[in-house]
């Protein structure tokens, strides 16, 4: 048997007037959408509908209740293959006029515009527009499907046209959007875009949020989330900007990559989401990889990295280890070139958030992590994460800055926790204004190594940190900068203060406290801007660090002369130690 094809012609809402016979036709002899609906659901054939409605420019369906269930697969195709939708001249669904209220267990059909059913396999939607569906537009719980070339919302700021979901889907190995211009869907104005449960899942080349024909902002609460249950998802390639949230990750395994996040198409100009990316509760998941990054700025937070979301403090204390989550390869905070700042206000925050690796051994993965308004990367109550291998505030070169306030932020809420156990490693850390890596209250077990912070190693015109290259305010134990092995050395150079400790007395805690400040090129200075007494560095900052002073003279210290030293010191000055 041929496959079937039914051509609705007609804007009405009502049912086939006779279902025994082959004629899709209602009581006024028309083919509406919801009669077309009825008669292909009587073949497994995949049959077809598409449209020809005599109306000029935009054609409304208003929809009385959502139509019937899918049953098998379909092809409803709005537009001419290959033609691209547009707002002026497309198909609507609006489901408006469906009673809200309805509460029954075939709540999701009776809310929503096409449901494919669990049978519903290989189906395709393009080419029309959904509005006002207060569950979802669609709702696709069968496999392989492909939804492209629609509109999701409306490009007004109308409360009474958004969906609550633009589409849902449970099903696996379905694909929304694609590579090609006229593949894309646009969400605009829902409560969230897409919602992901299934596994295996494309969600490619879409538009959430931002209106690039309009130039204007119809930003979604959420663009796009994957709930916890979902798995193996790629998101690549979608312009997300102008949305509260723009990607929310839940669930293992899934890869995003090639998205453009908070800016326009050019990836030149900022539009900006609340929230780039929140990571909440998965693992095995990818955000970026070698030469498949994402541009991840204009964001107020570009990436999120908190288990239960919280933006404020908390009075119940706990944390939550992430397994093999890595975050690499990406812009975050530059143009698309990564030569200009597009700035977040944060670039990645991670809080109360553990086993997070960002950046790698590799050039390619590494982020370039530059011109946030505030911090490059925040710790916050972190622990055992990884920052190897990154730029953090120059540019794509590592030559020229493109400044970040402080490069790497770390630090615990008051009374919540510690800090601890994080690793520094690898990293050029130079350009920023305030500070390369600022070490605040309630940090342990830090371990910051082979970094470049400041000038590279032949003093070129790599740009330094404007005020300091490392700030150390906890005086909390086990704090390792550089190392016995010379693969461990940082480099601190060309900064106004390479590092500033604690006051005095402090740092005498702070360096007694089970602290590793060794075999380090370092200008020292405490907390209030003063270059430390040359004698408490050379006895107090051990293990052949090198101590640079303005005249940039080099001090070498012997380790055999290290106690003596110390103890001339001590019965020297310890009557004039501050209380």
């Amino acid at each position: 048997m041929a496959q079937n094809l039914y051509v609705v012609n007609s804007t009405d809402d009502l049912e086939d007037i006779d279902l025994s016979d082959s004629i899709c036709a209602d009581k006024n002899g028309n083919c509406t959408l919801r009669a077309a609906i009825q008669n292909a659901n009587k073949s497994r054939l995949k049959d077809k509908i598409t449209f020809d409605l005599d109306v000029e420019g935009v054609k409304t369906i208003n929809l009385k209740e959502g139509l019937p269930a899918i049953k098998y697969g379909i092809i409803i195709q709005g537009t001419e293959p290959g033609k691209k939708i547009t707002y002026h001249n497309c198909i609507v669904i609006d489901g408006s006029q469906i009673d809200q209220t309805a509460h029954l267990p075939e709540d999701i059909q009776q809310r929503s515009a096409f449901n494919l059913a669990k049978n519903a396999n290989g189906s395709v939607i393009s080419g029309l527009a959904f509005r006002a569906f207060g569950n979802q537009a669609i709702f696709v719980d069968s496999d392989e499907n492909i939804i492209q070339n629609n509109i999701f919302g409306f490009p007004i700021k109308d409360s009474l046209k958004i969906n609550k979901y633009g589409l849902w889907v449970y099903g696996h190995k379905n694909l929304v959007g694609g590579y090609l211009p006229h593949e894309k869907n646009y969400f605009f104005g829902n409560i969230a875009g897409v919602a992901l449960t299934g596994t295996e899942n494309s969600i490619i080349g879409n538009d959430f949020g931002y209106d690039a024909h309009e130039e204007k902002v119809i930003g979604n609460t959420s663009g796009i989330t994957l709930n916890a249950s979902t798995r193996n998802n790629l998101i690549s390639h979608n312009l997300i900007s102008g949305n509260t949230i723009g990607l929310q990750l839940f669930g293992p395994g899934n890869r995003v990559f090639k998205n453009k996040i908070g800016t326009d198409h050019s990836g030149s100009k900022k539009i900006g989401n609340q929230f780039g990316i929140i990571v909440s509760e998965c693992y095995g998941s990818t955000i970026g990889e070698a030469n498949l990054g994402n541009l991840i700025s204009g964001n107020e937070v570009g990436i999120l990295i908190d288990p239960f979301q919280r933006t404020t403090g908390i009075s119940n204390f706990s944390r939550t280890k992430f397994q093999n989550v890595q975050i690499k390869g990406n812009k975050i905070g530059t143009d698309i070139t990564g030569k200009f700042p597009l700035g977040n206000r944060n670039g990645i925050a991670l809080k109360y958030s553990g086993g997070i690796l960002i950046g790698g051994l590799t050039a390619k993965e590494a982020n370039l992590i530059s011109g946030n308004q505030e911090s490059g990367i925040l710790l916050l109550d972190a622990f055992e994460n990884i920052v190897a291998g990154n730029r953090i505030g120059t540019d794509i070169s590592g030559t020229y800055p493109i400044a970040n306030t402080a490069g790497i932020w770390i630090s615990s809420e008051e009374h919540q926790g510690f800090s601890e156990l994080n690793v520094i490693k690898n990293n050029h850390i130079s350009g920023n204004s305030e500070v390369g890596i600022y070490v605040g209250d309630r940090v342990s077990k830090l371990s910051i190594q082979s970094n470049i912070i400041g000038y590279n190693a032949s003093h070129a015109v790599n740009p330094s940190n404007q005020h300091a290259g490392i700030i150390i305010r906890s005086t909390a134990p086990d704090i390792c900068i550089g190392g016995e092995e010379k693969e461990a050395f940082n480099l601190l150079s060309g900064h106004a203060y390479g590092l500033v400790l604690p006051n005095l007395w402090d740092a005498r805690s702070l360096i007694e406290d089970k602290n590793l400040i060794h075999n380090n090129t370092i200008d020292f200075h405490d907390q209030e801007g003063l270059p430390l007494n040359l004698e408490f560095a050379i006895s107090h900052i051990p293990y052949l660090n090198k101590i640079l002073t303005r005249e940039w003279l080099v001090f070498e210290i012997q380790t055999q002369r290290l106690n003596q030293e110390r103890i001339t010191w001590w019965q020297k000055n310890i009557d004039n130690m501050p209380d």
